[in-house]
């Protein structure tokens, strides 16, 4: 028997299991601005998140007390249901520094929020009559804000400034409920400011890597890499402005969609893109040069190439190489599917003015505009002006977003069902399978057999953000079995399945069907059963074994086991139909097709017979 009920399992953001907001700790930052040369008995720079993954924004910028880099991650924030993050409507300037005499003029501002937001940071902007752009910035919704308590980072004192102002930080305190987002609020005094800083509330936020997403779309896989070679730089040349070109590397099948160009130093983090639809990338027919440094001076030779695409897929960024004359490797670079991209902007990086180079070159980078996920790459134009071809980045629903390396595998070992905390869904019954029995006879038959039926059953663990889909995963526990009694576990010793999909296991079994049926007419008989769906949270040890031969190892690992079932198998039997000319069977010498129904017939004038009859073909009912 052939019989098959097929059950689908599908992991998707639902509202039941995720919250509105997740958020991710950084700690990449911009300079915004220092007291340098404000004599001010203490230091403070003030440093904007940034982060490169779409959709996330910060909630303020981030104050230390000393000129380096922050130490602590800030929090980025991502809503995942549609209004629960806004931009600000507007800026309240809280304190200029005029009258420090520092060498960076600045004005520091309180975001104003929309009606039904609360704002949780102040913000820093070069400059006396700038504004911040709104754009860069999240307020969340009212109801999803906690309290916390200040802490001081800095007060202008010995400064100089026409006015004062006292800088605290936002912290948790002793709550339990508030999340520390590193961002700060300001006071037009050296007071201790009374009251209590809003926070955002762990209710209704969660960290990214803890939160289910949908793999059902996703074309691509994208890591952040720190593994870079440095192509060319300017040093040597004489221009204006410094520039360096980076080119990120990956995996054997993995690939950069262009080279990173930076003013000078090394990017914070390049990216590689893996496929995961076979159409995704292609390599370039050819390269065209652009530009050289001939006549610049600069200390190594150095060109850009611009990726020839092959028809229907465009490049996302050009490629440097340190000679003159030799063209690119086909494996430095991948161009992209055109329907897979969308428009983005051009943002200004670097030109040769100065260099004395023979041609002028500038270059630039594809920046989102609006939706959009970009990897930094650079394009570039023989020319000091604006590039004559449209900006493309990726489409962010279809990017798998990746902070570490490539995975080779992932192992869940110490798995623990919170069966207290499951949802099941009795779900209507499923018909597997349907036997009809006809009796041409003048006599009421019995016929008994034993009819056997295949179903599967569908199980997956969730898949979390910052981790890949299609990877080998071993699950090295039992899984949750549905009864009329209860959820128990199954003394399986593992699982192995591709993360972000499902393992399907298919079972046969038998029921005995007896059937009474009576003179010139036909029954049928129906296997059915209970089809239960079930979530049910878990913890875990999640260990990763990276492709360079490394493992990583996160305790306290949170995911969903999803899982469909077919239980409870019963034989219903429906009433007896008269045979007619349209509901008889036909035979024929290749046996009998009802499109899917198993079938039998009884013609003996009153004398029972063995069942089935020779003639019959078992026939798939699904």
């Amino acid at each position: 028997m052939k019989s098959v009920l097929v059950l689908l399992v599908t992991i998707s953001i639902c509202q039941g299991s995720n919250p509105p907001i997740v958020f991710k700790g950084v700690q990449n930052y911009d300079w915004i601005y220092d007291d340098h040369d404000t004599g001010a008995d203490r230091d403070l720079s003030i440093w904007r998140p940034n982060d490169l993954e779409y959709g996330y924004y910060p909630l303020g910028d981030v104050a230390t007390a000393s000129h380096d880099k922050p130490s602590t991650a800030a929090m980025m924030v991502k809503e995942l249901t549609a209004g629960a993050l806004s931009a600000p409507d507007s800026f309240t300037e809280i304190w200029n520094d005029r009258g420090s005499g520092g060498t960076h003029d600045v004005r520091i501002m309180q975001m104003n929020p929309p009606s039904g937001y609360t704002c949780l940071g102040h913000v820093a902007i070069l400059g006396y009559s700038s504004t911040p752009d709104r754009n860069k910035y999240r307020c969340v919704r009212s109801e999803y804000v906690t309290t916390g308590q200040y802490v001081e980072i800095w007060l202008d004192r010995g400064s100089g400034a026409d006015r004062d102002v006292g800088i605290w930080r936002n912290e948790r305190g002793s709550s339990l409920d508030a999340l520390d987002a590193n961002t700060f609020t300001s006071f037009s005094n050296h007071g201790v400011p009374g009251g209590t800083p809003n926070m955002l509330s762990g209710q209704y936020a969660k960290n990214h890597l803890n939160v289910e997403i949908s793999n059902e779309n996703f074309i691509f896989t994208l890591y952040e890499t720190s593994d870079m070679d440095e192509i060319w730089n300017d040093g040597g040349s004489g221009a204006d402005r410094d520039v360096a070109i980076w080119r990120s590397k990956g995996s054997s099948n993995s690939y950069s969609l262009g080279d990173i160009a930076v003013g000078g130093g090394r990017p914070a983090r390049g990216f590689v893109v893996k496929a995961l639809r076979d159409d995704a990338l292609r390599s370039p027919d050819d390269f065209r040069k652009i530009w050289d440094d001939s006549g610049s001076g600069a200390d190594w030779d150095g060109a850009f190439y611009q990726p020839l695409c092959p028809h229907g897929y465009r490049t996302l960024g050009h490629v440097a190489m340190r000679n003159h004359h030799e063209k690119p490797p086909s494996n430095s670079v991948r161009c992209v599917k055109g329907e897979y991209t969308r428009a983005g902007q051009w943002a200004w990086v670097w030109n040769d003015a100065g260099s004395g180079a023979d041609d002028d070159v500038t270059v630039w980078k594809a920046i989102p505009n609006g939706e959009g996920q970009g990897v930094e790459a650079m394009s570039t134009i023989r020319h000091h002006g604006g590039m004559n071809v449209g900006a493309y980045v990726l489409i962010p629903g279809q990017v798998n977003y990746v902070t570490g390396p490539p995975a080779r595998r992932y192992i869940l070992q110490n798995l623990q069902y919170l069966f207290d905390d499951r949802n099941l869904v009795n779900n209507e019954p499923e018909n597997i399978q349907r036997t009809i029995v006809e009796n041409r006879g003048d006599t009421v038959q019995q016929v008994t057999r034993e009819v056997s039926y295949t179903y599967e059953e569908t199980y997956s663990w969730s898949n979390t953000a910052g981790l890949e889909v299609s990877v080998s995963t071993t699950i090295t526990t039992g899984v949750p079995l549905i009864s009329s009694g209860g959820v128990t576990v199954s003394t399986t010793a593992s699982f192995s399945h591709e993360w972000g999909g499902s393992t399907t296991k298919s079972y046969t079994d038998s029921v005995s069907v007896q059937v009474s049926v009576q003179p010139r007419s036909q029954k049928s008989a129906v296997i059915v059963g209970n089809r239960y769906t079930m979530d049910i949270p878990y913890t875990a040890t999640l260990i990763t074994e990276y492709e360079d031969g490394s493992r990583g190892v996160r305790n306290n690992y949170r995911g969903v086991f999803r899982g469909v079932q077919v239980n409870e198998i019963r034989v219903v039997y429906e009433a007896d139909v008269p045979l007619t000319e349209e509901n008889a069977v036909v035979e024929d010498a290749g046996g009998i097709d009802l499109g899917g129904i198993e079938t039998g017939v009884i013609e003996t004038g009153g004398i029972g017979v063995d069942w089935p009859p020779p003639f019959v073909e078992e026939i798939p009912f699904f």
